[in-house]
């Protein structure tokens, strides 16, 4: 089964953002508005390269020197931003995003230090993730562009795993460790928690979107019997996406006017899920997550990866169902992150 130490101990979610294109003609005589360039970008992983492909063409955003990770992707105009974070000399992971394929770096290299999720609102690029303290233990944060805030105080193990901004509001969501070490599911809106797990089980938050006054969250929760259930929370109220037969996950979150779409796995199957109804993408013969979901008009991306006869994993997204292979080398890869252009 792929699992969340498989993708890296980490998860991710693609938040984008879209642009209009208007064509205009001669007054009297109105020329049709052409059919807008659709660009499918991804990111993620070619063995220990961090790596964005546009349109299936593949662009290394690092050298492979030092493993490195891209994990969220997300695009604005002609601007294509990644999120995520390369070991330094030292050993230590070092934050930050790539814009367009330069690096900016958000931390100093003294202690771990991740961004896993990415978003672009006007002039400012949000970026999520945490940082290890002097105890090892993992703090919550977020930066607008290199300004950063811790959102926990270091006692307990935290992360963000998805960043959103709607109008002044920043949201947050991941996870924090309670008192007997259990992770909880939440969320945090301008700094503010929200519980969404219960407490009883093991649960974190994958994903956040939010549309007009409703803030989706995806992510999972575990049962009695300790398997993991992909489920979803509107406002707060839970639905589940899995029967809890196999180790199930939510992954990422995307909404369209009425429609909540939800892509991640059910046990070896990729799939997606419409308003809890699942979609397979793969006929569970071999492992196989969809990471990341973006919809774009009437199409479903999704991206995610694979595992080959071979045992290596192989990057890979799906329209409408239908795949799209990315990579099939010897080295194991990975999509993350899907975004449209």
């Amino acid at each position: 089964m792929i699992t969340k130490q498989t993708l890296v101990p980490f998860k991710t979610i693609l938040l984008a953002s879209l642009v209009s294109l208007v064509a205009c003609g001669k007054k009297d005589d109105p020329a049709p508005t052409p059919p807008k360039e659709t660009n499918v970008i991804a990111c993620g992983n070619i063995g220990n390269k961090a790596v964005l492909w546009k349109n299936g063409t593949v662009t290394e955003l690092t050298n492979g020197a030092r493993e490195a990770y891209a994990v969220s992707v997300c695009t604005a105009g002609s601007d294509i931003y990644i999120g995520g974070y390369e070991k330094n000399a030292a050993g230590k992971f070092v934050a930050k995003y790539w814009k367009n394929g330069t690096e900016l770096i958000l931390s100093d290299g003294s202690s771990s230090c991740y961004v896993v999720s990415i978003f672009v609102a006007g002039n400012n690029v949000y970026s999520g993730g945490y940082e290890l303290n002097a105890l090892g233990k993992r703090i919550a944060k977020y930066w607008v562009n290199s300004t950063a805030t811790d959102l926990t105080n270091g006692t307990q193990n935290a992360g963000v795993f998805s960043i959103f901004v709607a109008g002044n509001d920043i949201y947050a969501a991941g996870y924090e460790h309670n008192a007997s070490g259990k992770a909880i599911a939440k969320y945090w809106k301008n700094g503010k928690e929200e519980v969404l797990g219960t407490g009883a089980q093991i649960s974190y938050a994958n994903a956040i979107f939010v549309s007009g006054a409703d803030v989706y969250v995806a992510g999972d929760e575990q049962n009695a019997a300790g398997k993991q259930i992909a489920k979803y929370w509107k406002n707060g109220f839970a639905t589940l996406l899995s029967d809890g037969s196999a180790g199930a996950d939510a992954m990422s979150v995307y909404v369209k006017g009425n429609d909540v779409y939800v892509s991640g796995y059910d046990g070896t199957v990729a799939k997606y899920w419409k308003n809890g109804t699942g979609v397979k993408l793969t006929d569970g013969a071999k492992d196989a997550s969809a990471n990341s979901i973006f919809v774009s008009g009437d199409d479903i991306y999704t991206g995610g990866c694979q595992y080959n006869a071979s045992g290596r994993l192989n990057a890979k997204y799906w329209k409408n169902g239908k795949e799209v292979m990315l990579n099939e080398d010897a080295i194991g890869s990975l999509v993350y992150g899907i975004a449209i252009q």
